[in-house]
């Protein structure tokens, strides 16, 4: 098989759509905390004349909930900025000895064996080097379609997830 080169940038709308598909994949979506968050303020709020201390902790429940969800965005976004990683064109080249990826600040062949898994979504492949650690590709920078089926079967042969 020919190596196949993807070459891209992610800006920073990319890098937060990535995030919340990684939040997706891990059961723990942006739009589900929001829903558990508001559900548990409602409850409270028409809770409060019946108990009171339920109704209180709810309410609680419900703005931390909010607030987690907040600052866990806050917190992505920062480290999107903070990453000389992202300032310019990105390569990854797919081969079945392994993923090249070179970048403004450098460049590093990985093993197969580096990555613990990943996850395929609408837009992008995700690959995992631990559990909140990963590198984006988005499938739009594929310059063929079979290229995007050919990575997948890269990915499924080399990197085993607990699917497999």
């Amino acid at each position: 098989m020919d190596p196949i080169t993807v070459r891209y940038q992610i800006d920073e709308t990319m890098f937060m759509a990535a995030c919340e598909e990684h939040w997706t994949a891990i059961k723990l979506s942006s739009k589900g905390n929001l829903q558990t968050g508001l559900a548990a303020i409602l409850f409270g709020i028409a809770s409060f004349f019946v108990i009171p201390w339920l109704a209180i902790m709810l309410i609680a429940l419900g703005v931390m909930f909010l607030a987690a969800t907040w600052l866990r965005r806050v917190r992505w976004r920062n480290a999107y900025r903070s990453q000389n990683t992202y300032n310019g064109e990105m390569c990854t080249i797919f081969s079945p000895q392994g993923v090249r990826v070179e970048v403004p600040n450098g460049n590093s062949d990985l093993n197969w064996n580096v990555f613990t898994s990943f996850v395929e979504t609408e837009h992008n492949y995700l690959l995992y080097a631990s559990k909140n650690s990963f590198s984006i590709i988005p499938k739009q920078a594929f310059q063929h379609a079979a290229d995007i089926d050919s990575v997948r079967s890269l990915l499924h042969e080399h990197i085993k997830t607990d699917e497999q």
